[in-house]
């Protein structure tokens, strides 16, 4: 009788160390306060903490029953088991317990893993409405999430690499330099643009920078989680918006991707669906209109004369008056020059006989530059590209031939709604001098109005952050299966 009592006692102690342990493995399964998938995403799911700790409290409340009924069974000093019947009795029922626990740990587990089947759709579904707006200019990049007001970041396109050889311990890290910090060093640094006329030409390092975007520094995401929509120049290279989908796809894994003009987004951002877009940013200027929301591709006109070519003949300028900016690095002082001093005259004939009030701009050792008449001849090349050599047609005469383009019954609301965009076009007394040599060569007999937004530097990006966050969007998307099965077909079939 003894050996059977301790038999029944050892029985009980392992069946409620068995109960332990499974209300040990029942918890340790409890829904994580973030899912590894992800807990990186710049979203956080909150967690249905209610309807989990209901089903652990009523689960815990069950085994304490169990427990009590095999202690129940447990026999007193005073009880005597003479029968074997009685035995078998209590062994049943503890083996009974012990099933019906089992049961409510398996259910308990089911019910977990729908709640974490449920938090990862939830969390999927909020991670396919953010997308990535990229606005990838020839000089400044802005990046950010459509449906912000204005991007998250934005810094200078270019990448900057040590010029000097490093001797000591503790000196700057690094090999390549990207963003503020390529910016902040840049006196040590070798400056490299890696596009030119908004054609990307060096494909390595334009890689670098739209990594850098997704860094800890500047978004704080994963390519993988967020579609992207990217803009491009008008008559770029086919081969230029191939390349980017291909490194957008392949290397950094986007579920899906758009490139747009970035004309179109510009005329987007003020609300307008006819119009004709004058875009100068630091690579290339386009002229395109649109009417009723459709683009005429054979109405686009292009030339590739912009910012950059405007800082190009200021450092010129500034070299004949002595001042020498011979460094990449120097280059971006004379950018910063230009930004800051330089106009367009309303008669630069006129401005030529006049003496020039001069400009003062402390250079970053402290040393002045007076700049006189350099302020209005620099972006004069705008209008006037014969002045540095080029062969090609002005700003205004791109903007007019873009009109002319057009179909006869269209040209009328056109030129009534110009809309500009782009950097260059913020230089002081830009709007009035497209005007004046608008009305030089265009008809008498309409009236032209200049649209120039205070926003217009942004524009492009403003307009596609309002585009990607329509519903209506979403069939314009190239997914990363449509790419894996068209390739390439499936860019240039959705992409104007």
């Amino acid at each position: 009788m003894a050996d059977r009592l301790t038999q029944l006692q050892d029985a009980v102690n392992a069946q409620a160390e068995n109960i332990c342990n499974s209300i040990g493995v029942l918890q340790a399964c409890a829904p994580p306060s973030s899912f590894p998938d992800f807990e990186k995403s710049p979203k956080k799911v909150e967690q249905p903490k209610e309807d989990y700790c209901q089903t652990f409290a009523s689960l815990i409340a069950n085994t304490a029953k169990e427990i009590d009924i095999l202690i129940d069974f447990l026999p007193n000093e005073d009880i005597s088991l003479d029968s074997e019947e009685e035995f078998k009795r209590l062994d049943q029922e503890n083996k009974d317990a012990a099933l019906k626990l089992e049961k409510a740990v398996a259910a308990g587990e089911v019910l977990l893993e729908q709640i974490r089947n449920a938090l990862r759709d939830i969390a999927q579904s909020q991670l396919e409405i953010q997308k990535l707006m990229i606005d990838n200019g020839s000089g400044v990049i802005k990046a950010g999430f459509a449906g912000d007001q204005v991007p998250k970041c934005h810094f200078p396109n270019y990448i900057g690499r040590p010029k000097h050889v490093r001797v000591m311990a503790g000196a700057l890290e690094g090999d390549v330099f990207v963003g503020p910090k390529a910016e902040e060093h840049r006196g040590l640094l070798t400056i490299r643009y890696p596009m030119e006329h908004g054609i990307v030409t060096d494909w390595n390092d334009m890689e670098r920078i739209w990594q850098y975007i997704y860094s800890k520094e500047q978004l704080q995401t994963y390519p993988e989680e967020h579609p992207v929509l990217l803009t491009e120049a008008p008559l770029n290279p086919r081969r230029n918006r191939e390349k980017a989908a291909e490194i957008f796809f392949e290397t950094l894994n986007v579920p899906a991707l758009f490139i747009s003009m970035q004309a179109v987004l510009s005329l987007y951002a003020t609300g307008r669906t006819t119009g004709v877009v004058l875009d100068s940013g630091d690579g290339v200027t386009h002229a395109v209109p649109i009417y009723e929301g459709f683009a005429m591709p054979n109405s686009i006109m292009r030339v590739d004369i912009a910012g950059r070519d405007v800082t190009r003949h200021l450092r010129t300028l500034l070299r004949k008056e002595g001042w020498n900016f011979r460094t990449t690095a120097e280059f971006e002082i004379v950018k910063t020059i230009k930004e800051r001093a330089c106009y367009l005259a309303s008669n630069p004939q006129r401005e030529e006989t006049m003496e020039t009030e001069k400009a003062q701009y402390t250079l970053p050792d402290g040393s002045t530059l007076d700049i006189g008449p350099a302020r209005f001849r620099a972006p004069e090349i705008l209008f006037r590209p014969d002045h540095i050599g080029e062969e090609v047609e002005g700003l205004h005469e791109v903007l007019v031939d873009a009109i002319y383009k057009s179909d006869l019954d269209l040209r009328r609301v056109l030129y009534q709604n110009i809309v500009l965009s782009g950097g260059s076009t913020l230089f002081k007394g830009f709007g009035d001098r497209l005007l004046s040599e608008v009305k030089k060569i265009g008809p008498k007999d309409i009236k032209i109005r200049i649209s120039a937004p205070q926003e217009r530097l942004y524009s492009t990006w403003i307009g596609g952050s309002i585009l990607a966050s329509l519903d209506t969007f979403k069939k314009m998307w190239v997914s990363k299966k449509e790419y894996d099965e068209e390739n390439m077909r499936a860019i240039h079939r959705k992409t104007f």
